[in-house]
């Protein structure tokens, strides 16, 4: 699957810029150019926390490309998923955990879900910065634009 250009591969992580309220007070609130993340897992799907069904696995969205960050060191795709399905899958969301620092019991931030997804595939991300902004500065993430296939004489 491509999205916004680029190839995506298992793990990356999926950044959006949101157009509702909530994206905007996110966006305020984080000095971030995006307010969502998920991670893509293949054939299309992603693990996110959204607004309406909460941490699930969902068909990858399309409006308008994401910005796309992969991993700079290999992620344990199995036990991320292993710890999702254990601990997240099915919870309800929670997007004011970005506004309050302080996560609450069974609800899930996609910021706050992405970075512990990544913790149980082995990296070492920071449990305080769950914003979705914050996975732009960490240096454990690159990101990955497309490729021109511009030609010059």
């Amino acid at each position: 699957m491509t999205a916004g250009g680029v190839e995506l591969k298992t793990g990356d992580a999926l950044l959006y810029r949101g157009e509702g309220l909530v994206s905007r007070l996110i966006r305020l609130k984080t000095g971030a150019a995006v307010d969502h993340v998920e991670i893509y897992i293949g054939n299309g799907m992603t693990v996110a926390a959204r607004k309406r069904n909460g941490a699930r696995i969902y068909r990858a969205i399309d409006d308008g490309p994401p910005r796309v960050l992969r991993p700079t060191v290999p992620v344990d795709i199995h036990s991320a998923m292993q710890w999702f399905g254990r601990c997240a899958d099915g919870q309800d969301y929670d997007a004011f955990e970005v506004f309050t620092n302080m996560p609450s019991s069974g609800k899930w931030s996609c910021g706050e879900l992405a970075v512990r997804w990544y913790q149980a595939g082995g990296l070492g991300l920071m449990s305080n910065a769950t914003a979705p902004g914050a996975f732009l500065r960490s240096p454990l993430f690159q990101e990955i634009r497309p490729c021109s296939h511009e030609t010059t004489n």
